[in-house]
Order: structure tokens, then C-alpha cells, then sequence
């Protein structure tokens, strides 16, 4: 995931970023990871409000979700 989400910014595809975010964010839920699954939500959260993703801001904020729980 992390080859993926760099080569998105490195062609400057943000629709590509934010899917690679919100995949990465899934496989940090699952590890059982919460600081990356917070780093990764904040990330796609970040993004969506800059670029106006609306769908992603919705998947960032159930990211959130997941990393609270997982963490306590």
C-alpha cells in the first residue's frame, strides 16, 4: 500500500491517492493498527477537504470510527 499511495502522489492522481488511503486505512483496521489507521484517516480526510471528495471525506471520518474503537 505504501508503494501505491507514493506513486499516486507521484503522479499527482488524487483520485488514485484517495482510494490508496482508504485501502491502506482497511489494512491498518485490520493489522489492528490504530495510530496508522488514525495517521491514514487523517490523511484521506486531509485530502478530501482540499479537493472536495465528499464520498472519501464520509469513508475518512468511518476510518476514524474504526481507529477509536480499535484503540479503546
Amino acid at each position: 500500500m505504501a508503494e501505491a499511495i507514493s506513486l499516486a502522489k507521484e503522479l499527482n492522481n488524487m483520485q488514485a491517492l484517495a482510494h490508496a488511503l482508504w485501502h491502506a486505512g482497511w489494512l491498518a483496521h485490520f493489522e489492528r493498527n490504530p495510530a496508522e489507521l488514525e495517521r491514514l484517516a487523517s490523511d484521506l480526510s486531509e485530502l478530501s477537504i482540499r479537493l472536495n471528495f465528499e464520498p472519501f471525506l464520509q469513508r475518512a471520518a468511518v476510518l476514524r470510527v474504526r481507529a477509536g474503537s480499535a484503540s479503546g
